[in-house]
């Protein structure tokens, strides 16, 4: 059955939407973008904070005013007044200002917008917003949570995977990019089956190397490793799902896209150790 045409026409935008922020993401290095992106996180996280306790308050009790005063040094001195309601997303719009600049000069905040939106925290915090504000019009507490207590609590309330586990997967699946380099450049080789082995030793009871000419099999062959590297099991699932659609994942993929072109045209240049060309994507960058 064909798939109705509002479902396609969502499909198609979705998937626009992703390449323009994988094309702005691959602006800056992973690390910078990683780094913005956990700092917005935490900002939304704060104004919700913010939010909460003056929605309920309808002002702002010294523990919020002495919050911001830390954080966003002469936000209150300048603010002009106006309802506390909305004073979160002034809160928003000032760190951009400040904290994002560089971001924005770049041509990546909306990137890191995007991705801060879709990171496992970023959920619980909403909700814990949701909670918060439900449960404090009913009763005002006695002492409302600082910040740091607040966060806490709606990160520990999160069922989401394992950060740990899906920073496995990433490493996981970006092996197996490598290895395809490594195996498109040398054939197959003792010092690669071994390196392989020495990673995931059973890998070769099932498999086998196949030549660096046929992309099929090469496609088959990392996909095979990947799955093998990170095993099996519901949280494993989920964490190598969540790794697909992680934007290191994806800049891992962009550059092993590039590299497999140059080995295409250069095909006796080595390739470094595995170590060395994760940092090498990590830092790998387009121009805009």
């Amino acid at each position: 059955m064909n798939e109705p045409r509002p479902e396609r026409a969502k499909n198609a935008a979705t998937a626009l939407i992703d390449r323009r922020m994988l094309e702005q993401s691959l602006r800056v290095p992973w690390k910078q973008l990683s780094a913005a992106v956990d700092q917005i996180v935490e900002w939304r996280a704060f104004s919700l904070w913010v939010r909460a306790i003056a929605d309920t308050e309808g002002s702002l009790p010294r523990v919020v005013c002495e919050a911001i005063k830390k954080r966003c040094p002469g936000f209150l001195e300048a603010r002009s007044g106006g309802p506390v309601g909305k004073l979160w997303t002034e809160l928003l719009a000032w760190s951009e200002r400040t904290e994002f600049a560089q971001a924005v000069r770049g041509g990546w905040i909306e990137a890191a917008h995007y991705y801060s939106g879709i990171d496992p925290r970023s959920e619980p915090a909403w909700q814990h917003w949701e909670r918060s504000a439900a449960a404090w019009a009913s009763t005002k507490p006695g002492r409302y949570p600082s910040f740091t207590e607040w966060w806490t609590e709606a990160q520990h309330a999160g069922a989401e995977v394992e950060g740990s586990l899906v920073e496995y997967a990433i490493e996981a699946a970006a092996y197996s990019h490598w290895a395809v380099l490594v195996l498109m450049t040398i054939g197959d080789q003792p010092a690669l089956r071994e390196h392989i082995e020495q990673r995931c030793p059973a890998f070769f009871t099932r498999n086998c190397l196949p030549t660096g000419s046929d992309d099929a099999a090469l496609g088959r062959f990392r996909e095979a490793l990947e799955a093998a590297l990170v095993g099996s099991g519901p949280r494993l699932d989920e964490a190598r799902v969540a790794a697909h659609s992680h934007p290191r994942l994806m800049r891992v993929a962009a550059y092993f896209a590039v590299c497999k072109e140059q080995v295409r045209l250069t095909p006796a240049a080595p390739i470094p150790a595995f170590e060395a060309w994760l940092r090498q994507a990590d830092d790998f960058v387009t121009a805009p």
